[in-house]
């Protein structure tokens, strides 16, 4: 099955990297008006989730990082 994102391998590695769970990921973002569940965060970052560009600025809001630091280096050459 084709990828339906590109930003899912950064999003793990950074919810990896702050030491959050997939359930505390889906709280933090709900608290952003992103309705979405812990089987829900396992979707976009395996890149079965289309991310839509409201999703990506929740991302950037939690993580309290620009929109560009989900995305692959190779992307932003």
């Amino acid at each position: 099955m084709e990828r339906l994102n590109d930003v899912g391998p950064q999003i793990r590695r950074l919810r990896h990297e702050h030491g959050w769970t997939q359930d505390l990921l889906a709280a933090k973002l709900q608290l952003h008006s992103w309705d979405i569940s812990r089987e829900g965060v396992a979707k976009v970052e395996g890149g079965y989730h289309l991310v839509s560009d409201r999703q990506l600025l929740c991302l950037s809001r939690v993580f309290k990082l620009p929109i560009e630091a989900f995305f692959p280096m190779e992307m932003l050459k």
